[in-house]
């Protein structure tokens, strides 16, 4: 298995912090510059982004929470309480939409955060 992500924390780490925590053997990939480009251009990025887990057998998923979803289901990390599941799910979201995208990535990034409403 290998899992796809520039060399930042950004929406990669979840992912990366569920399957050490499911104690999954993985390679970590880290791409960066001309070396997404390539991936990129190599069809294994569906929607032509990452995060990307590549499967054993070739499958390559997409799309954070869908892979975060993913690696839950397979390794039991998720309950089986759909109460529980939402809770999770929703605080998720929370922090990385909304806190993360529009607060943190706006002060770390924007020279004037206005700009990014």
């Amino acid at each position: 298995m290998k899992f796809y992500y520039f060399d930042v924390y950004g929406r990669g780490e979840p992912i990366r912090m569920a399957l050490w925590k499911a104690g999954v053997q993985y390679e970590d990939v880290r791409l960066g510059g001309p070396t997404w480009v390539e991936f990129k251009n190599s069809g294994k990025a569906p929607f032509g982004q990452m995060p990307i887990l590549e499967l054993d057998d070739g499958t390559c998923l997409a799309q954070s929470f869908a892979i975060l979803n993913y690696v839950g289901l397979k390794y039991g990390l998720k309950p089986n309480d759909a109460l529980k599941i939402h809770k999770g799910e929703s605080l998720s979201h929370f922090l990385v939409d909304d806190y993360f995208v529009k607060e943190y990535a706006k002060a770390a990034w924007a020279p004037n955060a206005d700009e990014l409403v």
